[in-house]
C-alpha cells in the first residue's frame, strides 16, 4: 500500500506554472505602440498644450503656431515663439523627402519656420506622435531615444468644429 501526499500534486503545480507562463508570453505582443503612425487627416486641425501654445495644421502643409514656449527645452537662447511655416512627415530614416508631400504618413513631423528666429530653435522643431494614455498627442522631440520631451500638444479642434 502506498501513502498519498495530502498536499497538491507536483504535476498539477507544474502544469499551472507552464500554462501561466505561456499565457503571459502570448500577451506581450499586444502592447499598444506609444508612437502611432499618423496620416494627414489625423494632423489637420488645432492642437494645444496645457503648458501653453497652440499649433494649427492645414491640409496644404502650412501651419501657424502661437505662444510656443520652447525656452525650457532649448535653453535661454530660444525665445517663446509665434511663427508660421510648412509642415511635413519625416521618413523612416529621418529624412524630410524631396517635397512637403513626399511622405503621406509617419510618426514624426517637421515644422519648418518661414521667418527663422535666433538660437537653437531658429529654423524649426520636430514633433513625435505620442499615445501612452489616450488622447493622442504631438510631443516635442529632442532625443531619438526618448521621443517625448514632455511638451505635449493635444488636438482641440478639427477644421472649424468645436473642441471634442
Amino acid at each position: 500500500m502506498t501513502k498519498r501526499s495530502a498536499g497538491i500534486p507536483h504535476r498539477l503545480v507544474f502544469c499551472v506554472v507552464i500554462g501561466l507562463t505561456m499565457l503571459a508570453a502570448c500577451s506581450v505582443g499586444e502592447v499598444a505602440d506609444p508612437q502611432p503612425i499618423l496620416r494627414k487627416a489625423d494632423v489637420v486641425g488645432s492642437w494645444s498644450s496645457p503648458k501653453g501654445g497652440e499649433i494649427t495644421f492645414s491640409g496644404d502643409q502650412q501651419f501657424t503656431a502661437t505662444d510656443l514656449r520652447l525656452r525650457p527645452y532649448y535653453g535661454a537662447g530660444c525665445q517663446d515663439l509665434s511663427v508660421a511655416g510648412t509642415w511635413q512627415f519625416i521618413g523612416p530614416q529621418g529624412d524630410s523627402g524631396r517635397s512637403l508631400t513626399a511622405y503621406t504618413s509617419g510618426n514624426f513631423i517637421s515644422l519648418n519656420f518661414v521667418a527663422p528666429g535666433r538660437g537653437p530653435c531658429a529654423i524649426g522643431i520636430e514633433l513625435a506622435s505620442w499615445e501612452v494614455n489616450p488622447p493622442l498627442g504631438l510631443c516635442l522631440n529632442l532625443d531619438p531615444d526618448s521621443p517625448c520631451a514632455g511638451y505635449v500638444f493635444v488636438k482641440s479642434k478639427v477644421a472649424g468644429l468645436a473642441a471634442f
